[in-house]
């Protein structure tokens, strides 16, 4: 199918100028020329045309060349035109104006043909161009989401092999994902990082479905095969090497690469140290578990990780520790639930901010997003008081 001709819009109060420059043009062949006697008419037949070109007078009754151009540039369907202004007024300072308000090139008269003409083919050139860059963005943003989408559906299907497998992983992982974050947060990890450590704490045991052998107290030897298992997905290769450190302790006796101190990615410390508190709370409650880390501290765990965790616990029992705040579903949210920490997907975009009431509206909305871009993490929401 041959390309459609390019349209070009000539705007002049003086006919016999758009008659002489409709002349010029038609040697150009396969070109769409229209007129219009001022700006007003102009802006109504871009509206409808679409022109590729605007090649317009500056000096016009009703509304002059400026006022055209930027209106153009206001208008989404017709921005993209190229513009071209054409005057006998040789001020400086009214040819910047004209470049400011987004004008692509100014043409004194008088005009020569083929000057008229080199001007014209150059800019529909450029049009082409940009038109094909919008084009090919437009395709690169329907695949990242229709990969977006596919990963998710993958991510969601992991999850639900995860819970069959090992019954409560999965609310384990959103819950070791939640705390994880407020500590890392606390070490200005930033923004762009938090969604990996949120996918690594939520899919680490999938190392107790491939090693159920392994698979006993805070014995961590999981994480490596979980980690291969994880690596084979590409958006999920940085959430697998935080998993495969999670075997790895502070004083580098740990595997399976006996790695120590700094070499180990901070955030795979920050999980391996909240995992196993989470394990030990579970048992034997948070004072505990906390005075068991604290005695590994320097050997197993990041000394830091563990002084953020106790200062945690200190400054927002409530929310660090779980006891008033309860991590729900989307599909078990109800309007009325206030939320304990920010909703966000798992790509990182924030829903909702942390203290907000959800609403009935807004619940809609939470839904409807979900089914695009699964909250697989689920929502942090406040108990509601006795």
């Amino acid at each position: 199918m041959s390309a459609r001709p390019a349209t070009v819009l000539l705007v002049d109060d003086d006919p016999l100028v758009c008659s002489a420059f409709r002349a010029v043009l038609a040697t150009e062949g396969d070109l769409q020329v229209e007129t219009a006697e001022d700006g007003e008419a102009a802006l109504a037949l871009a509206r409808a045309l679409r022109p590729d070109l605007i090649v317009s007078d500056l000096d016009m009754p009703r509304m002059d060349g400026l006022e055209l151009c930027r209106r153009v540039r206001a208008e989404p369907g017709v921005d993209p035109a190229m513009f071209l202004v054409v005057t006998g007024l040789t001020d400086a300072g009214l040819w910047q104006r004209a470049l400011d308000l987004g004008a692509d090139d100014v043409l004194a008269k008088p005009v020569d043909g083929p000057v008229l003409r080199a001007r014209v083919r150059a800019l529909l050139r450029l049009k082409r161009m940009g038109d094909q860059l919008r084009a090919d963005q437009a395709e690169v943003d329907r695949l990242r989401l229709e990969a977006a989408g596919g990963f998710d559906q993958l991510l969601a299907l992991l999850v639900h092999l995860l819970d069959l497998g090992v019954p409560g992983a999965a609310d384990r992982g959103r819950r070791l994902g939640a705390m994880a974050r407020r500590v890392a947060e606390r070490f200005d990890v930033p923004a762009e990082f938090l969604p990996d450590l949120e996918l690594a704490a939520l899919l680490h045991e999938v190392g107790r479905v491939v090693a159920p052998e392994l698979a006993r107290g805070l014995d961590r030897r999981y994480a490596p095969p979980a980690a291969a298992v994880l690596g084979e997905v590409g958006r999920l290769r940085t959430a697998a090497e935080l998993v495969g450190a999670m075997a790895e302790h502070w004083d580098g006796t740990g595997a399976p690469g006996h790695l120590r101190l700094g070499q180990i990615p901070l955030r795979a410390r920050i999980l391996r140290a909240l995992a196993d508190f989470d394990t030990l709370a579970d048992g034997d409650g948070r004072d505990a578990a906390l005075a068991a880390l604290t005695a590994r501290a320097g050997t197993w765990y990041d000394p830091a990780v563990v002084a953020q965790l106790e200062l945690l616990l200190r400054d927002a029992p409530e929310q660090a520790g779980g006891r008033d705040e309860l991590v729900v579903p989307v599909e078990a949210l109800e309007a009325g639930m206030v939320l304990a920490a920010d909703l966000a997907t798992n790509t990182g975009i924030k829903l909702l901010a942390e203290g907000a009431t959800i609403g009935a509206g807004t619940l809609e909305i939470i839904r409807q997003r979900h089914a695009l871009e699964p909250i697989l993490a689920g929502a942090r929401i406040r108990r509601p008081s006795a």
